[in-house]
């Protein structure tokens, strides 16, 4: 999953872990291997332990900003937004102070967009002991 639009772009290997039409995102790629995608105390996501019930869940929204699941999908390949569960939207925020850098947070900034490449469908877990690179 990576970004769509700006200057940097970083794919990363995410296993969607699957509750209803919501999701834990656990993270496969090397720098951040088997963290998840969650909201730290003030809002902003990040790369954290599992956390059971405080790890941050999402729904995958289409263009009409509508819950869908991978399911959904009969491509391989999507643009999606992503809300957290029982909050808003995730959005893209530039932070000038200290230094510059772009944040996600469902506080403040523009819609984000994501761009999915399904590697595969239907795995119960990730079964290596590696990460992706």
């Amino acid at each position: 999953m990576r970004p769509v639009g700006g200057r940097k772009r970083t794919a990363m290997v995410i296993h969607f872990r699957c509750y209803d039409d919501y999701y834990n995102l656990q993270i496969l790629s090397e720098a951040y291997y088997q963290k998840y995608f969650s909201k730290g105390d003030q809002g902003v996501l990040g790369a954290y332990p599992a956390a059971g019930g405080d790890t941050t869940s999402f729904n995958l929204l289409d263009s009409h900003q509508q819950i869908i699941t991978l399911d959904d999908l009969s491509s391989d390949q999507a643009t999606v937004h992503l809300k957290a569960r029982n909050a808003a939207i995730i959005k893209k925020e530039i932070w000038r102070d200290p230094a510059y850098s772009t944040c996600f947070t469902d506080k403040s900034g523009d819609i984000a967009t994501f761009k999915l490449d399904i590697l595969e469908r239907k795995v119960s877990s990730p079964a290596g002991s590696t990460p992706y690179s």
